[in-house]
């Protein structure tokens, strides 16, 4: 088995081909600045790289464990041109590269659009489309369920539901947050992941203002989503969520932890949650230092 992991610096990042019986990393490859979002096409052998500083996204062909053919694709937006804002969008900041059925899709954080490129046997062969989200939303990840896609704002707290066969907006973004609590738009502070239950009938957005993870009833035929239900997120800044069945991981990172206010802790961990009926309840934690992502990997191959 193969870890495709982005090892985050600047000016230049690298991509990581890692082997999971020895541990060992067998190849890497030179992208953008402060790489932080990987995609794997593993049906056409390609694997696509989102670089946040870069402004940009490679694509590689895998010829066995080595990454061949970079093609470099720079973000096609521009910043909002009231620099007042945040000072986080005064360039392209590419965050997530994920398939739709328009192609790859690339949120880019520094321009508040989602953009879209074509591809043939796996690899973009161009840019084909453009999602404009509101001034200042600050798009961060995107979630495609049952027609429609469903994107996180961090800067704004919220989720911009659309339609996915026609990129059209479907109403008002949808609040994080309680109308008693306003949004925090510091580093770190923001909206962070979005994931779907197996079932797709509920949605769970990350948000670090209040340190929360809040569920959604989800309606299959609009796509519309209505709140729930809110549970602390189990450790401060929780940044990536992924389900097994109904249980939860949420990993929970702090990248700066000068950010912090003083009177929270700096709580590196997985927490583990049961989900049941709309509601998480927390069930253990599992330490873990610098706690970016959680994916699941085939105990076959750490036979």
């Amino acid at each position: 088995g193969t870890v495709y992991c982005t090892n985050e610096t600047v000016p230049k990042g690298r991509v990581e081909v890692v082997d999971v019986a020895s541990g060992e990393r067998v190849s890497s490859a030179e992208v953008g600045g402060a790489p932080c979002h990987l995609y794997l096409d593993a049906a056409n052998r390609t694997l696509h790289c989102a670089s946040y500083c870069g402004g940009d996204m490679t694509s590689f062909i895998l010829d066995g464990h080595n990454l061949t053919n970079p093609t470099t694709h720079p973000s096609p937006g521009a910043p909002p041109t009231d620099k007042s804002l945040h000072d986080r969008q005064e360039a392209p900041h590419p965050h997530h590269v994920t398939p739709t059925t328009h192609g790859l899709a690339v949120t880019d954080l520094g321009t508040d659009r989602v953009e879209f490129y074509a591809l043939a046997n796996g690899t973009p062969t161009g840019h084909a489309a453009t999602l404009a989200l509101h001034t200042g939303a600050g798009p961060r990840r995107i979630l495609c369920v049952g027609g429609f896609i469903y994107v996180i704002n961090e800067l704004t707290q919220g989720i911009t539901v659309v339609k996915e066969d026609t990129l059209e907006v479907q109403g008002a973004e949808v609040p994080l947050l309680p109308p008693t609590v306003t949004p925090l738009r510091w580093h770190h502070r923001g909206a962070s992941e979005i994931a779907a239950t197996p079932c797709s009938k509920y949605i769970v957005a990350a948000t670090r203002t209040p340190n929360e993870l809040v569920v959604f009833a989800r309606d299959g035929a609009t796509g519309a989503l209505t709140f729930h239900s809110r549970t602390p997120s189990g450790g401060t800044t929780p940044r990536h969520l992924v389900f097994h069945n109904d249980w939860l991981l949420v990993s929970c990172h702090v990248i700066a932890p000068h950010l912090l206010p003083t009177n929270e802790q700096h709580t590196d961990r997985v927490a583990v949650f049961k989900f049941s009926d709309g509601i998480l309840t927390h069930h253990t934690d599992i330490p873990c230092e610098m706690a970016a992502c959680v994916a699941f990997i085939d105990a076959r191959y750490l036979a």
